[in-house]
């Protein structure tokens, strides 16, 4: 790369302002050649008649520190300048609000298909598992299971390894028939509410400025924290076939302020399972939903296709924002504590 005063380019993750400066760098090796060759002379010259092998010795050792720390403390002095000066910054996303999140998973039988490898349960439950583990803090993440009937799992509240080992054990033996979408919905609801309050009480002798439910408003649970928001994560593969009305359900999840994003999996053609079930997913159920909630629909017709579109869901359920690092604080933070180290040794080495 060339880099001109003025430009700006990436380089090993970090972003350099004034680039041209880290051609410095390149003088380093150079000015410690000289400076090695410098002190070879100085010491021959300077002890090439001494006779006393004890003074030489002596003066010897007395010398290691002005020759060569001395020296090597610049080196790296210099390096920190060239560094400093080219300004380095370091961009992270980090999130701007936390969540109370219910992931709503579909363990119908129709999740057997093997349109996907090995087949639907494996990819959806392992990248479901996945998203759970590498969550940040700032989500509290509860998990239900569902087919005619729905069953939480754990609370937004609980550990998350639970949610994480309920998935690991979930095997085809397991699955039920029937999909009940509406039902799920609303269940997901209560759990997420009741997890909700919890966060949001405060002591009696505190004003509680955070609303009771996700239904009045989405702020923060205590001044000065994140903003708190209320999500879902539908996983399935079918359609409605019992139950409430899905339309009904996300209904009340929009006057709760409920965002609901919703992942269908398998191929548009659908799946034969056991022989005589056969299973296709309702897409057009699934938007809605997420519109109506100002969710998202995902389609995922492979197991490569869930990592990008659980990182999608992360970023817009924590609002991830860029925030920059500059690196000049930690570079003149260094650059004194090594000038003070070399100061305190020099005193040192001159009156003691």
């Amino acid at each position: 790369w060339v880099a001109l005063p003025g430009s700006e380019i990436r380089l090993m993750g970090l972003e350099w302002l004034a680039p041209h400066w880290l051609w410095g760098l390149l003088l380093l090796p150079t000015l410690a050649w000289l400076l090695l060759v410098a002190q070879h002379r100085h010491l021959h010259d300077r002890f090439a008649f001494s006779q006393i092998g004890l003074v030489r010795q002596l003066k010897t050792a007395g010398l290691v520190w002005r020759q060569r720390w001395l020296p090597l403390l610049g080196l790296i002095l210099l390096a920190l300048v060239c560094v400093g000066l080219a300004q380095p910054r370091l961009t992270v996303m980090a999130p701007t609000k936390s969540s109370v999140m219910m992931v709503l998973f579909d363990i119908s039988v129709s999740m057997e298909a093997t349109d996907m490898e090995p087949n639907r349960l494996e990819a959806a439950k392992t990248t479901a598992r996945d998203f759970i583990r590498q969550l940040p803090a700032d989500v509290k993440v509860g998990l239900l299971f569902f087919a005619a009937n729905s069953y939480v799992v754990s609370s937004p509240l609980d550990n998350r390894q639970q949610a994480i080992h309920a998935l690991d054990s979930l095997e085809p033996g397991h699955l039920k028939e029937g999909t009940a979408l509406g039902d799920a919905l609303m269940v997901g609801y209560d759990a997420l509410n009741g997890a909700w309050q919890k966060l949001t009480q405060t002591g009696p002798d505190t004003p509680n400025t955070a609303p009771a439910s996700p239904r009045q408003k989405t702020t923060a649970p205590r001044s000065g924290e994140k903003p708190l928001t209320a999500s879902m994560v539908l996983v399935t593969d079918g359609e409605n076939n019992i139950g409430v009305s899905p339309h009904l359900a996300a209904m009340q999840l929009k006057q709760a302020n409920v965002s609901v994003f919703t992942i269908g999996i398998g191929e548009d053609t659908g799946a034969f399972v056991r022989q005589n079930i056969y299973t296709r997913l309702d897409e057009a159920a699934l938007r809605h939903i997420s519109g109506l909630t100002d969710g998202q629909y995902y389609r995922a017709r492979t197991l490569a296709d869930f990592q990008p579109i659980y990182a999608a869901i992360t970023e817009k359920t924590l609002g991830m924002a860029r925030q920059e690092w500059a690196g000049e604080q930690l570079i003149l933070g260094v650059m004194g504590v090594l000038l003070l180290a070399g100061c305190g040794v020099l005193i040192i080495k001159r009156w003691f």
